[in-house]
C-alpha cells in the first residue's frame, strides 16, 4: 500500500478508510502510519470534533509520487525541483571533459528523463523552459555559444550535433499523454471522462472530435491544456490521428522539416556530402567536434575573437 492516493468525499468517507486500513493490518501484519500520511482538503470541509481528523492537513501543496498539487503555483513548485536535481546533475558531468557527443548522451539518459516525469502532469512553464535551455547550452559550450541553437538541435548529417531540444520533447510528451487519455484510452476511466471534459472545445477546434450532447464541457479550459492546442498549432500537427500521438513519432516529425545547413563558400547540393564526411564513423569523436567546428567557423581564430570583441 505504498505511495496511495484515496479521494474521500466527506468525514464518513475517511473513516471508513482508516477502518478498512487497520482490517488490512490485522490481515497482513502491517500498519499505515497515520502520522506521516497527508491530506489536502478541497471546498467546504466541515471536519467534526467528535471524530479528529487522523492525517496531517497540508494547507497549500501537496507531493503525490514527487510532483507537486494543490493551490496556485504547483506546477511552477514542481518544475524547481526538476530543475534542482538536474543542475546537480550536470554539475557533476561538467567536471569531465566530454566531447560533443557525450554531452548530446548525457542530456538524452541523465537530464531529459528526469523532466519527462514531470512533463506527464504539468506543460512546462516558459520561464522554465527558459531555465532548462540556458542550463543546457551552458553545460554545451561554457560560457559562450560558439555555434546557433537551433543548427545544434539538427541531426548530424544535417549540420548539427543531435543536442536534444528539450523543451519541445517536454512539451510533446505532455500533449501526447493528453492526447492519449482523451481521445484514444476506450476504458471508461475517471481520468478519461474528466479530459474530455475539460478538452472536448479545444478539440472541436482543432477538429477532432464532434459534438456530443449527452455528455458535459467545460467551456473554461485550464491554462495548463492551452499549451497542447499552442504545440499543435506551432507544428502544424492538426492533421495527425490520435493514435500516432507518441513522444518519439512527434520529435522525428518535428526534426524532419530542419533544412540542411548550407557550408560557405560551397553549393548547396555539396552540403550533404560535407556533414557525411565531417560525422564519419571512421572519426573518433573529438575529431568529429574538431571537423564540425571548423566547417561551422566555430575556432577560435583570431577572425573568429575579432568578431566578438575578445
Amino acid at each position: 500500500m505504498d505511495d496511495v492516493t484515496v479521494f474521500c468525499a466527506d468525514q464518513r468517507s475517511v473513516t471508513a478508510l482508516v477502518q478498512t486500513c487497520e482490517d488490512f493490518g490485522r490481515a497482513s501484519g502491517a500498519k499505515v502510519n497515520c502520522g506521516k500520511s497527508e491530506a489536502m482538503l478541497f471546498g467546504e470541509w466541515h471536519l467534526a470534533s467528535s471524530a479528529p481528523f487522523p492525517f496531517t492537513v497540508k494547507p497549500d501543496f501537496i507531493q503525490i509520487l514527487g510532483v507537486w498539487f494543490g493551490k496556485e503555483g504547483a506546477a511552477l513548485k514542481s518544475w524547481q525541483d526538476r530543475l534542482g536535481r538536474i543542475n546537480s546533475k550536470i554539475g557533476l558531468w561538467s567536471s569531465r571533459k566530454l566531447t560533443m557527443e557525450g554531452k548530446a548522451l548525457v542530456l538524452r539518459s541523465e537530464v531529459l528523463p528526469v523532466l519527462q516525469y514531470t512533463a506527464q502532469a504539468w506543460p512546462s512553464h516558459t520561464t522554465v523552459c527558459k531555465d532548462i535551455t540556458r542550463t543546457v547550452f551552458g553545460f554545451v559550450w561554457g560560457k559562450m555559444d560558439r555555434v546557433k541553437r537551433t543548427v545544434m538541435y539538427k541531426e548530424p548529417r544535417k549540420g548539427g550535433k543531435g543536442i536534444p531540444d528539450i523543451p519541445a520533447l517536454l512539451r510533446a510528451s505532455f500533449a501526447c499523454v493528453t492526447v492519449q487519455r482523451s481521445l484514444v484510452e476506450k476504458t471508461g476511466s475517471a481520468g478519461r471522462s474528466m479530459s474530455r471534459l475539460l478538452l472536448m472545445p479545444l478539440w472541436r477546434q482543432l477538429g477532432w472530435d464532434k459534438w456530443d450532447s449527452s455528455i458535459p464541457y467545460n467551456w473554461n479550459t485550464p491554462w495548463f491544456y492551452g499549451d497542447v492546442v499552442r504545440f499543435v498549432r506551432e507544428h502544424q500537427l492538426e492533421g495527425l490521428k490520435p493514435d500516432l500521438w507518441k513522444p518519439k513519432t512527434i520529435h522525428k516529425l518535428i526534426r524532419a522539416k530542419d533544412l540542411t545547413e548550407l557550408v560557405l563558400g560551397l553549393p548547396a547540393a555539396t552540403a550533404e556530402t560535407v556533414w557525411n564526411n565531417v560525422a564519419s564513423k571512421r572519426l573518433t569523436n573529438g575529431h568529429k567536434d574538431l571537423s564540425w567546428m571548423a566547417v561551422m567557423g566555430g575556432l577560435s581564430l583570431r577572425s573568429f575573437m575579432h568578431a566578438r570583441d575578445l
